[in-house]
């Protein structure tokens, strides 16, 4: 049961990159690189924030395990805007696209 889930979480995965990408060229297309990785950035903080709230609640989020985290753990973050930029800028000017 384990690797069908996996399996379906990583065919979920796959669509959301197509989708990204699809969207975030179309944001890039029409108002840059810098304006995209921001509204990506900012609609998925939003997310996370409000799911991290709701968890909050149930005690299944706590605030202070970060002081656990290793300090290079602040890279993926950097490497998200880098990835979703590189993304919008590649798609919108190599890619076709579908929407």
């Amino acid at each position: 049961m384990t690797k069908l889930i996996s399996l379906l979480v990583a065919i979920c995965v796959g669509i959301a990159v197509v989708i990204q990408a699809q969207i975030t060229s179309i944001i890039e297309g029409k108002y840059g690189v810098f304006e995209t990785v921001f509204v990506t950035s900012l609609s998925g903080a939003s997310v996370i924030i409000a799911i991290a709230i709701f968890r909050s609640f149930s005690g299944d989020f706590n605030l202070g395990n970060f002081r656990y985290l290793p300090w290079y753990s602040i890279f993926a973050g950097t490497c998200e805007l880098i990835i979703v930029g590189g993304i919008a800028y590649g798609v919108s000017r190599l890619g076709e696209r579908v929407w």
